[in-house]
């Protein structure tokens, strides 16, 4: 009877083993559906940031392309400020010349 004695305590023992067992497989499955969820929301999170990485450089490139565009803007305004000047200037010789004009059509009047 004592072999019989260890066998149901082996028999027992082997059981409490294979319950132990069952609770860690478990809580494995668990930590591996909770690292698969924790998983899928890194790959979320990496897009998203992907995402707006994509849309600073956008902001960036059109900031560049705002700043380039200014740039020429102000270099065509100053070109246009040195074509007034110049304009300005060859109407006040105009001026000068229609006045010299208006005189010798005077001188030759009384002539």
């Amino acid at each position: 009877m004592e072999t019989s004695g260890k066998v149901n305590e082996m028999v027992e023992s082997a059981g409490y083993t294979m319950e132990a067992f069952g609770n860690m497989s478990s809580v494995m499955e668990s930590m591996i559906q909770e690292l698969d969820e924790i998983s899928g929301k890194v790959d979320e999170m990496n897009g998203r940031r992907h995402a707006v990485l994509d849309k600073i450089r956008a902001i960036g490139d059109s900031s560049e392309h705002t700043v380039r565009t200014t740039e020429e803007i102000n270099r065509f305004l100053g070109q246009q400020m040195e074509d007034s000047e110049a304009l300005k200037s060859e109407v006040v010789k105009m001026m000068d010349s229609m006045k010299q004009l208006e005189n010798a059509i005077e001188t030759f009047r009384l002539n």
